[in-house]
């Protein structure tokens, strides 16, 4: 029989071993006693911590459901043998294939898995399609694209390149739409995704070498020049031309400038030369210029490169870099390669010398994203496509240009051609792919004959010593008399361009041992004792903050006397200031905004609100010379009556309104003003706007943040002040390449490779970036990281 005391627990000991009550306990309604009302309060509560944690957990898998692989082996058809893609330390693709197909095949399949969006956004604007990705709001883009014909072009120029540049150009397609055959938009970008919240239907197409040319034509740049002539022709509404002239110095200096400079190897430590280059746009992340290196295993004659650098997406090869024999860089040219012509119009034909001539016309179809499509028809003379049909600031030149006496009647306005040397079919491919070949500087001068891209410099130097800066683009020879800083009556005879000439500037000259770059980097380099530049110590140089005006203008500004303590209290932080802008700076941030009230004060009342100073180099010549001339009558205020402004009345208010500006904005005490809490930087997905997402945008804008520098410094952070205080152009990719030691140059880029928001490389090189430094760049040896074995498959 069992025994069943042993088994049964006793109630006595039951009630013995339970814990004692606890005394907060005491008083407690049970929850099931509760109110109804609470306990659906507490319901409702319960409930919106799930969601909150279900939503974070399905943002979280929506962010990173485009996120790449990057290690292991796929077989996405169409090598003709494999190819490797090994990450770096920094995500960067550095790409090996033992034959050009599949280098390029797999750059494209590369540069599809970080930046496809990017690179279907790039084709888009080249194409004039960007409506159909975003809606409205990009028609006017897509008016001008269609009217220059960048497409068309590029389309135009293939069958002319190369057989083994068209065979370049297929692979890297055949790499691109490999990608794509395996993932959707979802799983191309997060930004599809969110452009199908805001209710896109949108299918990427398939990649074609047009695509990658178009976006290299619109690379080639004819808006500063235009932008010229526009305001030339709006300051001639209410100024003399004299007056207009004082206002455009005939050159105006660019003591900052550092896109592209090179210092000779006498100077540096390894006797050989150094090549620096800074490439400049606006913010946006992911940076629009991407690092890669493409390296054939082995090299041969059949398959001849090794080359390392800059790119853009969309585009194969590097534009800007090094093959350790040869390095070179873009930097922005002077050169004039666009002018404006009036033209008078009858229906469909335009005056051209003394007789009518036919409009050169052809329809073009918008397709708009959520709207019905649009169609326009794009007009041309001779001398170029009507820009004034679809840009109203070109329009306005017609509306206001200054005409000869005897010109035709101006009726509602002249419509303005666009002469432009970018606007014609090129063999830059061609010149892209063999500067990677390149084995000398006479290689790098060939190839830079070929190179079309308007509105750049090419500066470059070898191993051997050589070193040199070429213009980039044919130059139009312009009839004798004519500047192209005006717009041109096309009615007359004589006015127009003779053609279009393929010698190109270029120099070979090193001042004080560097070929490039302003008077600054020159005075800096030449500070150092010769034999001890670095790869290293040049990245400093292009991080210098130092303000070129504010040492012409601060004597003058310490002069000024009988300012009250309060507003002395600014004027003090400038008595011992070393004139360099780190983000930190009290001193800085006094001078900018005394520096910006000095001009709106100077010239707001004399200019239209469109044509207010900017305060870029252009009027810091101005500025330098009305310092000399302090009864200029530029500095009187035509809004005040009876009194005559002299300069330095100007320099004190300007003074007193910028400590009056700084206590608003910042605080009281100068202390605590910081250049950086003003000169702010902000990164955000380049093509989408808040309108486009509504609070999705908050998925891909990471807001601001402070950086040191400004306009006209070699840090090259760039304000408008007509705007405001933050940065709007920046170098947004720096590198500096040694060939003496290959392995130790250096290069940066303000964002990180990937173009995937919340990626791990997607903004780590960020805060280097603002600091000034650099990462080391691999060339020989590359790091160890993940590798994508890309495979037949058979």
């Amino acid at each position: 029989m069992t025994d069943v005391s042993a088994s049964t627990p006793d109630p006595a000991a039951l009630s013995s071993s339970a814990p004692a009550p606890d005394p907060d306990d005491e008083g407690r309604t049970p929850f099931r006693e509760w109110p109804a009302a609470g306990r659906w309060v507490v319901y409702v509560a319960v409930g919106l911590v799930l969601a909150l944690a279900a939503g974070t957990v399905a943002t979280a898998a929506m962010v990173r459901r485009s996120f790449p692989d990057t290690d292991g082996t796929v077989t996405p058809g169409g090598l003709q043998s494999a190819a490797d893609v090994r990450r770096d330390r920094l995500g960067v693709p550095h790409v090996e294939a033992s034959a050009p197909h599949d280098l390029f095949f797999a750059q494209g399949y590369a540069q599809a898995q970080d930046r496809f969006f990017a690179m279907d956004v790039a084709r888009h604007r080249a194409a004039g399609r960007l409506a159909e990705l975003l809606g409205p709001a990009a028609v006017s883009s897509d008016l001008v694209a269609r009217t220059l014909g960048w497409h068309r072009l590029a389309d135009a120029e293939l069958a002319d390149l190369e057989p083994a540049t068209q065979e370049n150009l297929r692979a890297f397609s055949e790499g691109v739409n490999a990608y794509l055959r395996s993932n959707g938009p979802s799983t191309l970008a997060l930004e599809y995704t969110l452009l199908e919240l805001a209710g896109l239907n949108y299918k990427p197409e398939r990649w074609s070498p047009v695509d990658s040319l178009a976006i290299l034509k619109a690379e080639g740049s004819w808006r500063p020049d235009v932008t010229g002539e526009v305001d030339r022709a709006r300051l001639g509404l209410d100024r003399s031309p004299s007056q207009v002239d004082e206002l455009y110095p005939a050159s105006a200096p660019a003591e900052g400038t550092a896109d592209a400079f090179v210092v000779g190897g006498a100077l540096t430590a390894s006797g050989k030369p150094l090549l620096a280059d800074a490439l400049v746009g606006s913010p946006s992340l992911p940076s629009r210029w991407m690092q890669v290196s493409l390296r054939c295993n082995p090299v041969t004659t059949s398959c001849p490169y090794d080359v390392t650098g800059a790119t853009l997406p969309g585009v194969p090869g590097v534009l800007a870099g090094h093959n350790g024999t040869t390095a070179w860089g873009l930097a922005r040219s002077a050169a004039d390669v666009a002018d404006l012509f009036l033209a008078e119009l009858d229906g469909k034909r335009y005056l051209h010398g003394r007789r009518w001539e036919p409009l050169a016309l052809r329809d073009e179809t918008i397709r708009i994203q959520g709207e019905p499509s649009r169609t326009f028809t794009v007009r041309a003379t001779a001398d170029g496509p009507l820009l004034s049909d679809v840009s109203g600031e070109v329009s306005s030149v017609g509306a206001n240009a200054v005409v000869p006496t005897g010109s035709p009647e101006r009726g509602n306005g002249y419509a303005v051609a666009l002469a432009s040397t970018a606007l014609a079919p090129s063999r830059a491919a061609d010149a892209l792919f063999a500067l990677g070949r390149s084995t000398g500087a006479t290689d790098v001068r060939d190839a830079a004959s070929r190179l079309a891209l308007p509105g750049f410099d090419l500066v470059y130097a070898d191993a051997n010593g050589e070193a040199g800066k070429v213009t980039l683009g044919p130059l139009p020879t312009r009839s004798p008399g004519r500047t192209g800083r005006d717009a041109t009556p096309g009615w007359r005879n004589g006015g127009h361009w003779l053609n279009r000439i393929a010698a190109l500037p270029a120099t070979t000259d090193l001042v004080d041992g560097v070929l490039g770059g302003g008077a600054r980097v020159r005075a800096m380099v030449g500070d150092a004792p010769a034999g001890g530049w670095t790869a290293a110590a040049l990245s400093a140089v292009q991080a210098d903050t130092r303000n070129p005006i504010a040492p012409v203008l601060v004597p003058y500004l310490l002069t000024i006397p009988q300012l009250s303590r309060y507003y002395a209290d600014g004027q003090r932080l400038l008595t011992d200031w070393d004139f360099r802008q780190p983000a930190g700076s009290a001193a800085a941030a006094y001078f900018n905004v005394v520096w910006s009230n000095l001009l709106r004060l100077t010239f707001g009342d004399d200019l239209r609100a469109s044509l207010q100073p900017d305060g870029g180099p252009r009027w810091q010549a101005v500025v330098r010379q009305l310092l000399r001339q302090p009864n200029s009558p530029w500095w009187d205020d035509a809004h005040t009556e009876d009194v005559v402004e002299d300069r330095d009345t100007i320099l004190a208010q300007a003074m007193r309104d910028a400590r009056d500006e700084l206590t608003r904005t910042l605080a009281r005490d100068p202390k605590s003003w910081h250049w950086g809490d003003l000169h702010r930087m902000s990164l955000r997905d380049g093509p989408l706007r808040p309108r486009d997402l509504g609070l999705l945008w908050k998925l891909v804008d990471r807001g601001s943040s402070g950086v040191g520098g400004g306009t006209g410094s070699v840090a090259g952070t760039t304000m408008d002040l007509a705007e405001g205080y933050e940065v709007v152009r920046a170098p947004l990719l720096r590198l500096v390449v040694d060939l003496g030691d290959p392995d130790a140059s250096r290069w940066v880029v303000a964002g990180g490779t990937s173009g995937h928001a919340f990626a791990d490389h997607h903004r780590d090189q960020l805060a280097t970036w603002r600091r000034g430094d650099a990462y080391p760049w691999p060339f020989s040896k590359i790091p160890a990281g993940d590798v994508l074995r890309l495979r037949r498959g058979d």
